[in-house]
């Protein structure tokens, strides 16, 4: 399965009685803390197919609901990693100089 570098922390799959692809949902409930909260996405067959896996995950990629590709950087990143829809955390620290 070929899960973009920049996703790895963010996605897994998991098989045990199925096959499930899970992502990891960040919220700051507290502005200097952030919430990681794995959910799975997808369920399959636990003798799903690597095709059918990866069939799975590029879907989840292309839904904008999660992931994003911002401007700057051109990375993909999870929502909860913004600083705001066109810039990531990282860009705003090393572009516009935010501080964390």
């Amino acid at each position: 399965m070929n899960i973009p570098v920049s996703l790895l922390d963010y996605m897994k799959v998991e098989i045990t009685d199925k096959t499930r692809i899970k992502i990891c949902f960040i919220t700051w409930p507290y502005s200097y803390e952030p919430k990681s909260t794995w959910r799975t996405i997808r369920a399959l067959s636990m003798d799903a197919s690597e095709v059918e896996v990866q069939q799975v995950i590029d879907e989840i990629i292309e839904q904008r609901w999660f992931i994003k590709r911002y401007e700057e950087c051109n990375e993909l990143c999870v929502n909860g990693q913004m600083y705001s829809s066109e810039i990531c955390q990282g860009c705003a620290s090393s572009v516009l100089g935010v501080l964390y």
